[in-house]
């Protein structure tokens, strides 16, 4: 903010100079305007996180199949590489409503016949994804809300740098007008300087 009051007061500042100034001014100006726009749709998000995590704490619970048949081995690619370490088997599990379910579930590549595994299912005994953890919803949206500050701040500044070059590149054109118009002067004086006795 001082320097930017000190180009405006330098009575030498061309015009590209206060107007690369008020760019700079500007541009921060809308970056710090746009953090606590950025706080606020953050805390909005990870309320509703929040309540997404706590309504699946209740409805999802853990329990354990029983594998009926073997998963398939570990796929490996053509360069020797793990493709997939998870493969699906066919299980059978207790629903929460004390029912016997038989169906598709996400195990370790290998697993046998018999193996016993854990699983989570959502109130109807189908099998779901685990609950989501409020502390790890929390450091998501923290995590993303700082990345779009960033990555905001980095565009006006390459926005700041795009102004500052066509500036500079106005600076030099208004530099070489002015030599073309003082450089002969400067010659002129010389020359005449080395002529008189």
């Amino acid at each position: 903010m001082a320097s930017i009051r000190q180009t405006w007061r330098n009575p030498l500042a061309r015009t590209a100079d206060r107007a690369e100034a008020t760019a700079r001014l500007l541009l921060t100006t809308l970056w710090l305007l746009t953090l606590p726009v950025i706080a606020v749709v953050g805390s909005v998000a990870w309320q509703q996180a929040s309540a997404i995590a706590a309504d699946q704490q209740h409805t999802r619970s853990s329990t354990t199949a029983e594998l009926l048949d073997d998963a398939p081995n570990i796929a490996i690619d053509d360069q020797g590489m793990f493709v997939d370490q998870q493969q699906r088997a066919t299980a059978r599990w207790i629903a929460p409503d004390g029912s016997e379910r038989i169906g598709s579930v996400t195990t370790t590549a290998g697993g046998h016949n018999g193996d016993r595994i854990k699983i989570w299912v959502d109130r109807t005994g189908a099998v779901t994804s685990p609950p989501a953890s409020p502390t790890t919803s929390a450091v998501l949206i923290i995590t993303l809300a700082t990345g779009v500050a960033l990555a905001w701040g980095a565009l006006l500044a390459v926005a700041q740098y795009g102004i500052r070059r066509r500036l500079d590149r106005r600076r030099m054109a208004g530099w070489d007008d002015e030599w073309e118009r003082i450089g002969p002067l400067w010659s002129g004086r010389s020359g005449g300087a080395g002529t008189q006795p």
